[in-house]
């Protein structure tokens, strides 16, 4: 180790890690992500191996670590290029389960604090799928009125009470 800091050693192990993750060896990733965090505390590259595991967490169908460490990037990491992305997918996470409540919240801390980033809009989108799920056409409506980048026409809202009915139909909830 002698003529090398400690940025490129912790650099050379996250690389080593996301090869790992192409090659499809996703719990070898995890592992040398894991390593990394153990071994190089202070690291730069602390809060892109987290994503990582978060991501690959998903990729292993662990919805609640994939949470864990999204909620710490949000936590630990306030200033990270990450946070916008790692709340948006910790909401996605949320509505692949189901939890409507959680995804809802999350989705519009995204779009709150970040307004009008593409993470805001894939929120948008989100928060749209759950009220058609619930078939609150009248809530979302309301709520994308207040929102100053959501460019939401009355024929997009007519579409999406038609989509909400046919989804009612469909499921038999008449």
């Amino acid at each position: 180790k002698e003529g090398y800091t400690l940025s490129d050693v912790d650099y050379a192990q996250f690389q080593k890690g996301l090869a790992k993750g192409v090659l499809g060896d996703t719990k070898a990733k995890l592992g040398i992500l894991q390593a990394l965090l153990a071994n190089h505390e202070g690291s730069s590259y602390t809060d892109d191996a987290k994503f990582e595991m978060a991501k690959s967490y998903s990729i292993l169908e662990n919805p609640d670590s994939a949470v864990h460490w999204y909620k710490d990037i949000a936590s630990q990491h306030p200033n990270s290029s990450y946070v916008k992305k790692s709340l948006l997918n910790m909401g996605l996470e949320h509505y692949n389960r189901s939890q409507n409540e959680e995804a809802l919240a999350t989705f519009k801390e995204v779009i709150a604090t970040y307004p009008a980033t593409a993470e805001a809009k894939e929120a948008l989108v989100g928060v749209k799928n759950i009220y058609v799920d619930l078939g609150d056409i009248d809530t979302y409506s309301n709520y994308v009125a207040g929102l100053s980048f959501a460019n939401i026409t009355e024929a997009s809202l007519d579409s999406t009470t038609y989509e909400a009915a046919e989804l009612v139909y469909m499921r038999g909830d008449r």
